[in-house]
């Protein structure tokens, strides 16, 4: 059952990720036949979920001590850095690494992309419609250029959506704070290794991108909390493995038949994610 909140109403203050009521009818609408269905996630309702993906994770790998340091960012963070950073300013890309303690430790990054973030002077400033992810990996490598071995996968549910350039964007302009901070250079122009997998499912209507990027999310998190081999071989087979993981993630959570499994994998996301708001508004009340 959903409670009725004002749009203003600040419901649930969870490690600074702050939802709304506005924010809470985006996750699940009420008003919908059924009383399900949903909207667009914001990125109020990016940064919550991916806040809560990441406390879930941490309880579980509790146990395993060769675990990677992952680094889930707040898409308004993102966004600020793509928008507001020089990322031909060495200064400006050191700020933005010193905001993350250089990256110290951290192996896993996971971008939260959309179609708003794009450096493209026509794009700049319109509002988004559209998610998508970028993972960043640091593999082990014996070479001494650390920075080297950071690689990119992106993960689109809407293949053609425009994403794409926008994400090559975002990694490149990454790469080069990540190569200033890690690996001590000034180099503004490091060679981008960059993969787009795309085999991974597809959303089946116009609102459940975040959704997507969501699941997604929970797929690869077990997958890259293990270091991995960095040898040629590995990095191109990643891919696969990584698409492979969100397709069984996609069906186990859904129905046998292909379609019904992707919308019914998401509607329980999004149920999933309005009741862990409301339980949790309860305790902030």
């Amino acid at each position: 059952m959903v409670h009725t909140y004002d749009d203003d109403e600040l419901l649930v203050n969870y490690d600074d990720a702050c939802i709304y009521g506005r924010d809470l009818r985006l996750i699940y609408n009420p008003s919908e036949e059924g009383g399900g269905g949903g909207g667009w996630l914001n990125d109020a309702c990016i940064h919550f979920a991916l806040k809560r993906l990441l406390a879930d994770h941490q309880k579980k790998r509790a146990q395993h001590a060769h675990s990677n340091s992952l680094l889930l960012m707040d898409p308004a963070v993102l966004s600020f850095f793509m928008h507001s950073c020089q990322t031909d300013d060495m200064e400006d890309l050191m700020d933005f690494c010193q905001g993350f303690r250089n990256f110290g430790g951290v192996a896993v990054i996971f971008l939260p992309v959309n179609d708003s973030m794009t450096t493209l002077p026509q794009r700049v400033g319109q509002q988004g419609s559209h998610w998508s992810l970028l993972l960043a990996t640091k593999l082990n490598k014996s070479s001494k250029d650390t920075a080297s071995s950071l690689v990119f996968f992106h993960f689109d549910s809407v293949t053609h959506s425009g994403n794409e350039r926008i994400a090559r964007q975002i990694a490149a302009a990454f790469l080069k704070a990540w190569k200033i901070c890690q690996a001590n250079t000034t180099d503004l122009k490091p060679a981008l290794c960059y993969h787009e997998c795309t085999a991974v499912p597809q959303q089946v209507n116009g609102y459940d991108c975040g959704i997507h990027v969501l699941l997604t999310i929970e797929a690869l998190l077990p997958v890259v909390d293990t270091p991995q081999d960095a040898s040629d071989t590995a990095t191109t087979d990643l891919p696969t493995l990584y698409t492979n993981a969100i397709v069984s993630h996609f069906f186990e959570l859904g129905r046998q038949d292909h379609k019904e499994s992707i919308a019914d994998s998401c509607q329980k996301i999004r149920q999933r994610l309005a009741d862990d708001i409301q339980t949790l508004a309860q305790v902030y009340r």
